[in-house]
């Protein structure tokens, strides 16, 4: 009897672990399933995203990538993944992107998300949202890196006019007042790097309102802009050339051993001087020009340098009025006679 008691207890405990393997079976069939349902899920995510995705080694080596990458910056998957991301990003940004990627590593930060430049196929600057997150494994080590990077080219370039609209003229396509103040610091230490002497030149478009009066604002415009050409075609491309409003102009030029102010504003009159003697337009182009040269002893501001030049323009207007040479006074039998 104690025989078959045992016997019978020893078969209700393998029928107890039998319902509990397969309880344990079941279970990881389940588990099973909801992973593969999960990587199916994630795959098809992943393939067909509308933006770019990718697994990427913490060396950074291109584990995996899907079809909206590979459009994006013109690489077959086969050539990607027998490359890096390195390859294909711009050498301005690498930098900037390693480190990034060090803070996950290091665990300084969950994510993180950049805007960097990825160089195309075929050389053009694909611009990109780069948001990056580390997936680590059992042994907290990391594993790989998820990217996903969202083409934002299009905004730049958006964001590139919008600045260029906020520091150009659009009539003369010169710097405005803020563009002109924006780059004065920088070209100063440049022109002072050369051991040159920096100048301010100030140039008033002598008549404008006239012009404006008598054949209209689009003629006003067109000797604007004309005057706007004469001074780029008078000085350096290197100096700063920008329109600070209505018929107002400002150069920061620079003087070598072998020039002066006094140069710098003759050459501009005789190139103004010389377009006059084609007698294309029914009236003259003249400018009066005034002149502030920097003296490191007295550290004046730019604005300062600026409203001096401004003063000795005015004088040299004044001067043309009284020498009955004034612009406004030639325009009007000029414009007489084409009437």
């Amino acid at each position: 009897m104690k025989n078959v008691e045992a016997s019978a207890a020893q078969a209700e405990q393998a029928r107890r672990h039998v319902e509990e393997l397969n309880r344990h079976i079941s279970e990881q069939e389940r588990i099973g399933k909801v992973l593969r349902e999960t990587e199916e899920r994630f795959r098809n995510a992943f393939d067909y995203a509308a933006i770019g995705m990718a697994l990427v080694s913490p060396q950074g080596n291109w584990l995996r990538v899907n079809r909206s990458l590979c459009e994006l910056i013109g690489y077959s998957e086969d050539e990607l993944l027998h490359s890096n991301f390195q390859a294909v990003t711009h050498a301005d940004d690498l930098k900037n992107d390693q480190a990034s990627l060090y803070r996950l590593i290091q665990g300084e930060t969950p994510t993180c998300q950049v805007e960097k430049r990825y160089v195309h196929r075929h050389g053009e600057i694909v611009w990109a949202l780069n948001s990056v997150s580390l997936v680590r494994d059992a042994d907290n080590n990391p594993a790989h890196f998820i990217f996903q990077i969202q083409d934002i080219t299009e905004r730049k370039r958006a964001e590139a006019a919008l600045h260029s609209l906020s520091v150009v003229d659009e009539l003369t396509g010169l710097y405005n007042r803020r563009g002109f103040l924006a780059v004065t610091d920088q070209h100063l230490a440049e022109i002072r790097r050369n051991e040159k002497q920096p100048v301010i030149l100030y140039a008033d478009l002598d008549g404008l309102k006239e012009i404006n009066d008598s054949l209209g604002h689009h003629e006003g415009d067109r000797a604007l802009a004309k005057s706007a050409e004469m001074l780029k075609e008078t000085f350096r491309t290197s100096d700063i050339v920008a329109r600070l409003g209505g018929d107002e102009f400002v150069v920061l030029a620079a003087i070598g051993p072998e020039e002066s102010a006094a140069s710098l504003t003759q050459r501009l009159k005789d190139n103004f001087s010389a377009v006059n003697k084609l007698g294309n337009r029914p009236y003259n182009l003249s400018v009066s020009v005034g002149v502030a040269l920097f003296d490191e002893a007295e550290d004046h501001s730019i604005e300062q340098l600026l409203a001096k030049a401004d003063r000795a323009m005015y004088e040299d207007k004044r001067h043309k009025r009284s020498r009955e040479s004034f612009v406004p006074q030639l325009i009007r039998p000029r414009i007489e006679a084409v009437a």
